[in-house]
């Protein structure tokens, strides 16, 4: 059986924050029930907004 792991994409600077465990949190607007190891994704460009 292949070892799958579930994986989340975030633009900067959203995904090294949630990675060096800055920020906590992460909100959809699509649920989920996993719980467990997710790998962090960091899109190419940068978020517009670089309030944090």
């Amino acid at each position: 059986m292949e070892n799958l792991i579930k994986a989340i994409s975030l633009h900067q600077p959203w995904a090294s924050l949630i990675a060096s465990e800055h920020k906590h949190y992460e909100t959809r607007l699509w649920q989920t029930n996993y719980k467990g190891t997710i790998a962090i994704h960091a899109a190419k460009k940068f978020h517009n907004d670089h309030r944090f």
